[in-house]
């Protein structure tokens, strides 16, 4: 699947945080349908891509440090999920078992199909996908 579950809600988070300067995990995770551990879970890696960062306390939360006009889905997909979309073999040092020495067909047509989705996955920012530009 190429929009997983972790990756759309990753979305939803950014879609969250991008209404209010500042928003505790559990408004998050209540108004955008998810559990707490996944969305924690999400919270860190975008925390610690530097994307959102978080402040203690009874006013505290999490906020973004990058604004949604600077960000797409591919990046996204980078910090929740890297490496290829398509298909294992494009991993690097991953070892065909046929023991290939130059790439096959298949590998050949991949690659081709990853650089669509790579440029597709850019081809719009988050403000834009969220309906923050309307």
């Amino acid at each position: 699947m190429l929009i997983s579950r972790e990756l759309d809600y990753t979305v939803r988070i950014i879609r969250e945080l991008s209404k209010t300067k500042i928003c505790n995990a559990s408004q998050i995770e209540k108004d955008e349908c998810m559990s707490r551990d996944f969305a924690r879970k999400i919270l860190g890696k975008l925390k610690k891509a530097g994307v959102v960062s978080a402040e203690r306390g009874t006013n505290g939360g999490y906020y973004l440090n990058v604004s949604p006009d600077s960000l797409t889905l591919w990046d996204l997909k980078e910090i929740i999920e890297p490496g290829p979309v398509v298909n294992k073999c494009m991993n690097d040092g991953y070892q065909c078992p046929k023991n290939c020495s130059t790439p096959c067909s298949v590998h050949i047509e991949c690659m081709r199909l990853e650089k669509i989705i790579e440029e597709e996955m850019q081809r719009k920012t988050l403000a834009e996908i969220i309906g923050l530009n309307q």
